[in-house]
């Protein structure tokens, strides 16, 4: 019985408020020097602007919202909410937890990631990700946490309850 998963052992995590304002800030500035660009002879880079940096704004805006976003850890697997999907993973469908790097021409990102044990399963999470990144799943953020912290924290979970639910 004192095996048994409880409440206590369900984790949530919550994206930097800090990091999600200063993105939501960034890109409402670059909102509005776009509406600002469109008096001028040459509207198309403030449509540009207005286009891309508008919905940034909205999403950065909604990460802000309490219970908007977040990544919670418990017995069942893990569960990644954001404000345009929720996606839910048992333990047993995750594998091979890490640390990757997203390499652009003037920067480097450490994100996690992890495959899957049935890629079959989730042919949309798969495709892309695994062209872009070399997992075929990752977190969208590292909920202020470093990389190698919330990878340790995954392979915690995943330790304790993989095949747990299969028995």
């Amino acid at each position: 019985m004192a095996d048994r998963p409880t409440d206590l052992d369900v984790l949530t995590l919550r994206p930097s408020k800090r990091k999600w304002l200063l993105v939501t800030l960034g890109s409402a500035t670059f909102t509005a020097i776009g509406v600002a660009m469109l008096a001028s002879d040459n509207p198309w880079p403030g449509l540009f602007s207005i286009a891309f940096f508008g919905p940034c704004t909205l999403i950065g805006t909604w990460t802000l919202v309490p219970g908007s976003s977040y990544l919670r850890l418990g017995p069942d697997g893990l569960v990644t909410k954001t404000p345009l999907r929720t996606t839910r993973l048992s333990w047993n469908e995750v594998s091979d937890v890490r640390v990757y790097e997203v390499h652009t021409r003037y920067s480097r990102t450490r994100h996690v990631g992890f495959d899957l044990t049935d890629p079959a399963a989730h042919p949309r999470l798969v495709a892309l990700s695994r062209k872009i990144a070399g997992v075929e799943s990752g977190l969208p953020d590292t909920y202020g946490r470093s990389p190698e912290d919330l990878v340790k924290l995954l392979e915690v979970y995943r330790d304790r309850y993989a095949g747990a639910s299969a028995s």
